[in-house]
């Protein structure tokens, strides 16, 4: 039965497909680089894409679209979409925003190094 007031099943329909979008992902990493964070999907095949918006179909319907989609962080993402390589532990990636434990250590590393020169008059 709907609600009589439009906003509040509006926000319950948003809190419900919410719950469905966590409850997925809850056991899930990055297909590339096994972050856990901010995770989405991606259709491996565009062409056979029917929309991105299926956390309110059934069940099947919405396991027959998961099929065609591996699941990656939104950084791995978002290098998929500009066609280019996402490589981890550099610090362009860090520099883009990314967190994962490849891209931490990198950072550390680089700026121990940074500081060692500096203390030797290098820079």
């Amino acid at each position: 039965m709907p609600y009589k007031d439009k906003s509040i099943q509006r926000k319950y329909q948003k809190e419900w497909m919410h719950f469905r979008r966590e409850a997925f992902f809850f056991d899930k990493v990055c297909t590339w680089c096994g972050s856990l964070e901010k995770l989405e999907l991606h259709h491996v095949n565009p062409e056979e894409k029917v929309t991105h918006r299926i956390w309110s179909w059934s069940e099947s319907r919405r396991c027959a679209e998961i099929e065609k989609c591996i699941v990656l962080c939104n950084e791995c993402h978002k290098h998929i979409k500009k066609g280019t390589k996402c490589s981890h532990g550099s610090s362009g990636k860090y520099k883009a925003g990314c967190r994962c434990e490849k891209c931490r250590n990198f950072k550390s590393y680089e700026m121990k190094a940074y500081r060692a020169r500096k203390a030797l008059g290098f820079l």
